[in-house]
């Protein structure tokens, strides 16, 4: 099937075209006509298949049918006359996934640019935001943390035009914590609209939101692999957990570690010698990450970071670094797992077993993309091998293949290495302790600092503004401190218990930082500062009988 059978606009065609877009892929081939005839759609497809596309094209399209766009012409200031009224919102999970899907949709919109966009996550100005939402775009891309806090909070801002609500990555939107915000932002729409969800794991989660999301929906599952997969179109949700696949093109190998101590030496070792350039690590928690940034600097290796301890504007810069191919190494946390595109990745390393398959069906999806080969490596230690085949089995599971010994030992090539080698590294990872201890020191010494000074820039704006300050009506929000904290324990506590763990015995590597804090002891202050509402904040009373009355309004 050629792009010109999809009934797409000229503009379209031709950006396509730049783009060197060929031919459509199978999820794209499903998905457009549907949404084109303005159909509710649930979607599943394995990473890297070209879901951003396939929601992008026929929301432009149908974008540029609407009277009030067509009546609008260019001038040196940008697109004039017409309606302006938003009439698309597309949610995702992280800012980084927010900014890629705006890019998509810049590089897709080259001809046609009398739409108007915006996006709105944390980490911007939130003043400017409030700015550009008044003027109402015609496509809103954002994460639900902030949309919501502009929708509450802000007047003039309002989405009663809406007409296509897209929710992209809907399994890493649940995982976040998130399906409470989605559900509330669903309060402040049209009940007539087009709703989308895109998903790469249709888990139970995924399709109790779709039950409540969506009318009467479409479902388009991969059932293949690769780019020649088979698609099932069926009407209507089912409670059934669908499958995800891992690429045909991805090969994955295993390093069995000796000892613990022998980590960070394999990867250093695998980083010099078989995958030197365009390499993703995946770390279970930010500190290591951080110490093997300050590692790679010591040892000459070019890396950057990409996790939650950086402020936003390092790591888009951090990103840029690496897709621009500046930087050779990404060092990421999870956050990087989920739907991040980046061209001619040549291996995903594992430095710890994922908690789940899940989470090693999306780290390893970086690589192997639509066609391309890939591979990925996974380090695990002698004590891990049972979880690490327990993990196994889940993959093949969910890649709905059978779990029998065999397949899984064709799926677990190991890859082995001289100790001579292993040891290299480790010997100079040990003379460079001092200088590590002394940079995360340094670093440590940063934050404080920065810390500092924000809240001398925060006090000294408090007086100057102080009258502007009293002045302003007080923030809402649907959920109370001590409410976020039991939704935010309850969803470490279900992670854990799904990937196998005893919460009462969390003292494996891959667990560090995954300590509940409802299990935590907490001294009387913090318990106090849990139970006081903020002053600057009103609550609403009862969040969850909010989001229930709502249920009816939400379908």
């Amino acid at each position: 099937m050629m792009w010109s059978s999809l009934e797409l606009s000229r503009p379209i065609l031709k950006a396509l075209n730049d783009l060197n877009f060929v031919n459509p892929t199978p999820i794209q081939k499903e998905v457009i006509p549907l949404a084109l005839a303005g159909r509710d759609i649930l979607a599943e497809a394995e990473t890297g298949s070209g879901k951003t596309a396939a929601f992008l094209l026929p929301t432009i399209e149908r974008l540029l049918k609407f009277p009030g766009i067509r009546a609008r012409k260019m001038s040196p200031l940008g697109p004039t006359g017409g309606l302006n009224a938003t009439k698309v919102l597309i949610l995702l999970p992280s800012r980084e996934l927010a900014m890629q899907c705006f890019d998509v949709l810049e590089s897709l919109i080259k001809y046609c640019l009398i739409i108007t966009r915006c996006i709105v996550t944390g980490g911007m100005s939130q003043s400017q935001h409030e700015v550009t939402l008044r003027s109402q775009p015609d496509i809103v891309i954002a994460t639900p943390g902030r949309i919501l806090d502009m929708l509450i909070n802000t007047m003039g801002v309002h989405l009663e035009l809406l007409e296509i609500v897209i929710l992209d990555e809907a399994d890493r939107l649940l995982d976040m914590g998130f399906r409470r915000e989605c559900l509330e932002i669903l309060r402040y729409v049209s009940q007539c609209r087009q709703t989308m969800l895109f998903s790469a794991t249709l888990s139970r989660g995924v399709t109790d939101l779709a039950l409540l999301t969506l009318r009467n929906p479409c479902r388009i599952s991969t059932i293949g692999l690769g780019r020649n997969a088979i698609l099932s179109n069926t009407e209507g949700i089912t409670s059934d957990v669908s499958t995800i696949g891992l690429s045909t093109t991805l090969n994955q190998e295993f390093v069995e570690l000796n000892e613990e101590k022998d980590r960070e030496g394999a990867l250093f070792h695998i980083l010099s010698k078989i995958y030197t350039e365009r390499v993703i690590v995946f770390f279970q928690t930010k500190k290591e990450a951080r110490r093997i940034s300050i590692l790679c600097n010591i040892l000459g290796f070019s890396a950057v970071e990409l996790h939650g301890y950086l402020t936003q504007e390092k790591r888009n810069e951090n990103l840029a670094r690496f897709t621009k191919g500046e930087s050779k190494i990404l060092l990421a946390s999870e956050l990087a797992a989920r739907g991040l595109d980046i061209k001619g990745i040549t291996a995903v390393i594992n430095f710890t077993l994922p908690l789940e398959a899940s989470r090693y069906i999306h780290r390893v999806g970086r690589t192997a993309r639509i066609g391309e080969n890939g591979n990925s490596i996974t380090l695990y230690s002698q004590s891990e091998r049972s979880r690490l085949k327990s993990l196994m089995k889940q993959v093949l599971r969910k890649s709905g293949s059978s779990s029998s010994t065999t397949k899984l030992c064709n799926l677990m090539k190991k890859l082995k290495f001289s100790s001579n080698n292993i040891s290299y590294w480790s010997e100079r990872i040990l003379e460079s302790e001092p200088k590590v201890k002394q940079q995360i020191r340094a670093n440590i010494a940063e934050k404080e600092l920065r810390l500092a000074e924000l809240e001398a820039n925060k006090a000294e704006n408090i007086l100057i503004h102080k009258e502007n300050i009293s002045g302003r009506p007080r923030k809402k929000w649907f959920q109370s401190t001590l409410q976020k904290e039991i939704a935010k324990d309850l969803s470490k506590r279900e992670l854990i218990e799904k990937a196998g763990f005893d919460l009462n015995e969390l003292n494996d590597i891959t667990c560090k930082g995954l300590l509940l804090n409802s299990d935590r002891k907490k001294n009387p202050k913090e318990q106090n500062h849990l139970k006081r509402k903020s002053p600057h904040i009103n609550y609403i009373s009862n969040p969850k009988k909010s989001l229930l009355g709502t249920k009816k309004k939400a379908l």
